[in-house]
């Protein structure tokens, strides 16, 4: 095996362990917070931000199209006191509508609007596995190879 192809496999193999990591870092903030967050409130909808992103088409700087996405922001009260949240990226979406939202009584701040889907730790996971079996393939491939 030439040092490229050893570089390559450690490279994926690192990136993989890294990513699941992280992954399994997220999943337990996840849990963290569905576990404080116990007490229960409606939220509406008092606000859309609309925000632009610039996407390059065919991955050429030259030409950009601009997408547009909005972003709920929603109000609750506990105790008294106002808090916000922000929804996540849609549409649809009308000013009034009303959410369920779970908050931590110790920190209201600290809340999630329920039915919100927590399955982006999932993805990280699954492409810290595919780092990782391609690492082992590649190594098997090359030592098969030489």
């Amino acid at each position: 095996m030439n040092l490229i192809s050893i570089t390559i496999i450690c490279l994926s193999f690192i990136i993989g362990i890294i990513l699941i990591i992280w992954g399994t870092i997220e999943k337990l903030k996840i849990r963290n917070l569905i576990n404080k967050c116990v007490n229960k409130c409606e939220g509406t909808l008092i606000k859309i931000n609309e925000i632009e992103i610039e996407h390059y088409r065919n991955n050429d700087s030259l030409l950009r199209d601009k997408i547009k996405s909005y972003v709920p922001i929603y109000q609750y009260y506990v105790k008294g006191q106002i808090y916000k949240i922000k929804g996540t990226n849609g549409s649809g979406f009308k000013i009034g509508d009303i959410v369920n939202i779970n908050y931590n009584p110790q920190n209201p701040s600290e809340s999630y609007i329920v039915g919100y889907s927590f399955n982006i730790y999932k993805v990280i996971l699954i492409l810290g596995v595919i780092f990782i079996f391609m690492s082992v393939i590649f190594f098997i491939l090359m030592k098969i190879a030489f």
